[in-house]
């Protein structure tokens, strides 16, 4: 009869567990005895079988599980292959069990030491009246170094010393003497026990690793290096535990002495049982990380750096892995990690520069500063030239010509006839417009000098800067007669001459700077702009093209290029050749930014943001502002209000802080808001804009007060300022209605600006005064007949009263004195769309034309029938 089907489920599923079993238990065969397993797992051990021991030894405990020889093998097993935890667990059980012999404890005692567990030993290795006189010495000594790991130097001494009462030649005790001679401060006792111990022990690698560690206490390299090497030779193929730590000290040491190719040789030498634990170890880690950095393997140091970080004992990890995420430009890893290097080591030079080149590369150029400027003040005379030149850059950079000149000066003072120094120098004069003192520092430079051609066009540079074109053009001309077949010499010329907007002379230069190098890029970029001050798209656009050409590899021309087709409206063909830049020079991310602008414009704000985002550098004002008006456009009003004021935290500009305004309301958080522009107010009083803004601020909030004095701040700032009236009308229109009629009506007597009469007129509407307002705007048109604006206004007067007749004919006056008048077309069209609707939508079209996108339009030019 065959089996049902769940019979054969029931049967498939007993011969899994079956099989389970079996692989579990290794194939445990009943014929085989407790003495055949050990000795069968001996053999494994021997050939290196180190798995098809272990299951020899699990099936022996099978056989006999309270034998403590199969448990104490083990053990055994799994401490001679790095396995130390479980080797701790199965060898306790082993002593439990009554394993009782020397090399039991010893190798229990090693395991518990080595994960840490002092208690255990304490507790556990108790000397009993039966045990052997070696067994007790091996047991004290134990108990010695748990009592040392614990910081109880007395009763470890007590406990080594009772060891060698019981076998006075008990090298752990010896050596656990020696270790207490250190902590008293008596290195030469120390030096002199682990001597007698290797005199009386030649074989015990241990020795040696204590010798190690007193010699590199004396910072002696060579003797620390050769001890473990000596260690190493001892214990090779007989102790692997001891393998184990000479090849990690001894890589760590040749590390330090910068053998690096000696350190990854001796990491070869692993144990191959202990290479799975030395994956974790942190020493072992920390040269493989130098080592593959050394390799110039980026990706395995910062692996292996990363495993050692957890490791508070290693802490120049942090100096590798902030120089690697700095290599990387994850600058903000880098900067971190190296700020927390240097809290741990504040007078490091090295680990300071970093962290300041990370500074700078975010353009933190105050951070940067602060950071090297400290090390200057901690080491005064004893900092190194290349830190105080670097700092003389970064104030150089940030702007801060007094403490460039400052540090430049410095840095001349130990090298006095470095050419770079005097450079910088004079760029720091310069700043200060201190340009007699550039020009005598720059004439330092000799007339051998490779430098000098550089040294005289940064004088005529900077005369240029000064309109001092005669003088730049002479500077050029003092040049060396071998140079008059140098395209450069007429280029600058040429620029002299541009500056001075004597066109036709510069593009004579370079002109002649071209005969003499046909495809030379700065004359070719220079035309090109002299093309667009004439307005000469076409030309431009044609000499940018073939010079690309001609050059395929420019970069700037490239760019030139590409913003000369953006300019024209070629938007898709600058995206090409934006696209060429950024393959020619990936570092750079000018291309980036145009690429981002030019999507912006095409109303792509996530194209634009993936632009941003491949940035090497985001950290500028100019990217962060992009970034905002992108997030911005999507509605993400939260992220766009963190760039803005990230671009204001890096360069503050009135501008700049107005985008964070227009954020915060657009976001619906008004008060924050207002209180932004009044926090802002002071920084940025000589911005016309800003006043603009905050004026009507104050308006919008009634504080009438406020608003004067601003607008007294902007009169005074910009008396021509087109906005000034407006504002003022409207904040007159703020008083009392007699006083405001009163106000209103004098400014505009005085002025003539209709601001001040359009203000008399709402004010006459809103106070339900429309006579007055309709004889005050007749008053006007008869003496001003020629004014579209009060015909308008006249109009709508008239539409809000209902008097629709006088309305239409009122309008047609207006666009009588100007036909461009967008109102009148529009109230026209919308009073005649019943009567007349073909008029009415000739005269919407026009309005279209002239404002396409004016919401009262749109919406007429809907009722129209449009």
């Amino acid at each position: 009869m065959k089996p049902s089907f769940l019979e054969k489920s029931i049967i498939s599923k007993i011969l899994s567990v079956a099989l389970a079993t079996a692989i579990m238990t290794g194939c445990n065969s009943s014929d085989k005895t407790y003495a055949e397993y050990i000795e069968e797992s001996e053999k494994y051990i021997q050939n290196k079988e180190f798995k098809s021991a272990e299951i020899s030894l699990k099936n022996a405990i099978q056989k006999s599980p309270d034998a403590p020889e199969s448990r104490f093998l083990l053990g055994k097993l799994y401490f001679d292959t790095g396995n130390t935890p479980i080797a701790a667990v199965e060898l306790r059980r082993a002593v439990q069990l009554g394993a009782n012999s020397p090399q039991a404890f010893t190798t229990l005692g090693k395991a518990l030491l080595q994960i840490g567990d002092t208690d255990t030993v304490i507790e556990k290795f108790v000397v009993f009246p039966d045990d052997s006189e070696q067994l007790k010495a091996i047991k004290k000594s134990f108990s010695g170094d748990a009592l040392l790991s614990n910081r109880q130097v007395d009763n470890a001494k007590i406990m080594y010393d009772q060891a060698l009462q019981f076998d006075p030649n008990n090298v752990r005790a010896q050596l656990g003497l020696a270790k207490v001679s250190v902590i008293n401060n008596q290195l030469d006792l120390a030096f002199e026990k682990v001597d007698a111990t290797i005199e009386s022990n030649e074989s015990d690698a241990s020795a040696w690793i204590t010798k190690a560690d007193l010699y590199r206490i004396q910072k002696n390299s060579s003797n620390t290096i050769a001890s473990f090497q000596k260690a190493l030779e001892l214990s090779q193929g007989k102790a692997p535990d001891t393998t184990y730590i000479a090849i990690r000290n001894l890589s760590y040491e040749y590390l330090h002495a910068m053998d690096l190719e000696k350190a990854s040789a001796v990491l070869e030498k692993l144990p191959a049982a202990y290479k799975k634990q030395s994956l974790s170890d942190p020493m072992i880690n920390y040269v493989r990380a130098f080592v593959a950095f050394d390799n110039k393997d980026i990706p395995k140091a910062k692996e292996y750096a990363e495993k050692v970080l957890p490791s508070s004992k290693f802490p120049f990890i942090l100096l590798l892995l902030g120089n690697l995420n700095l290599q990387e430009n994850n600058l903000e890893q880098a900067e971190q990690q190296l700020e927390a290097f240097t809290k741990l080591y504040p007078n490091h030079p090295t680990g300071n520069k970093l962290l300041a080149m990370a500074q700078i590369k975010q353009n933190n150029l105050q951070s940067a500063s602060e950071t090297l400027s400290g090390i200057i003040d901690r080491s005064g005379s004893n900092v190194d030239t290349s830190t105080i030149a670097l700092l003389a850059n970064v104030n150089l950079r940030s702007g801060d010509a007094k403490n460039s000149e400052k540090y430049f000066k410095m840095a001349l003072e130990q090298q006095p006839e470095n050419e770079n120094f005097k450079f910088g120098l004079a760029q720091s004069y310069f700043l200060q417009s201190n340009t007699e003192e550039a020009i005598a520092e720059l004439a330092n430079i000799p007339e051998n000098s490779k430098n000098r051609i550089l040294a005289s066009l940064a004088i005529a540079e900077a005369l240029t800067r000064e309109k001092r074109f005669d003088e730049a053009i002479k500077e050029v001309e003092k040049l060396p007669s071998n140079l008059a077949n140098n395209a450069i010499i007429p280029s600058f010329k040429g620029t002299v001459y541009l500056f001075d907007q004597q066109l036709d002379k510069a593009e004579e230069h370079f002109n002649n700077a071209l005969n003499i190098k046909p495809n030379y890029a700065p004359a070719i970029r220079q035309l090109a702009y002299i093309d667009s001050i004439k307005g000469d798209s076409q030309s431009m656009i044609k000499r940018l093209g073939q010079a690309n050409t001609d050059i395929p590899d420019n970069y700037p021309l490239t760019i030139d290029y590409a913003k000369a087709l953006f300019q024209t409206g070629a938007k898709d063909q600058a995206i090409e050749e934006l696209q060429k830049a950024i393959k020619l020079r990936p570092q750079s991310d000018e291309a980036r930014i145009l690429l981002s602008k030019i999507e912006l414009t095409n109303e792509k704000p996530v194209a634009a943001i993936a632009q941003l985002n491949a940035l090497n550098n985001a950290n500028t004002a100019e990217a962060q502002i992009l970034l905002g008006r992108s997030r911005f456009m999507i509605g993400e009003y939260i992220t766009a209000l963190d760039a803005f004021k990230k671009a204001y935290e890096i360069s503050p500009s009135a501008n700049t802080a107005l985008l964070v305004y227009e954020t915060y309301k657009k976001s619906g958080q008004t008060l924050q808001a207002s209180d932004y522009l009044n926090r802002q107010k002071k920084n940025h009083s000589d911005s016309e804009p800003f006043l603009i803004i905050a004026i009507n601020e104050a308006i919008r909030s009634n504080d009438i007060k406020e608003a004067n004095t601003l607008t007294d701040t902007l009169s005074t700032l910009t008396p021509e300022s087109k906005a000034l009236h407006p504002l003022r009308a409207t904040i007159l229109s703020k008083q009392k209605y007699g006083t405001a009629e009163q106000a209103l009506k004098k400014a505009f007597s005085e002025t003539e600006n209709i601001a001040y009469a359009n203000a008399l007129i709402s004010v006459y509407s809103k106070n339900n005064e429309l006579q007055k307002a309709v004889e005050f705007t007749k008053a006007q048109i008869k003496a001003q007949k020629e004014s579209d604006f009060f015909y308008t206004a006249l109009g709508s007067l008239y539409l809000t009263s209902q008097d629709n007749k006088n309305a239409l004919v009122t309008y047609e006056q207006a666009l009588t004195a100007n036909p461009n008048n967008v109102i009148a077309l529009n109230n026209s069209a919308w009073l005649l769309k019943d009567s007349d609707k073909e008029k009415a939508k000739s005269l919407i079209n026009r309005a279209l034309e002239l404002a396409p996108n004016n919401k009262d339009v749109l919406d007429t030019a809907k009722e129209v029938g449009l």
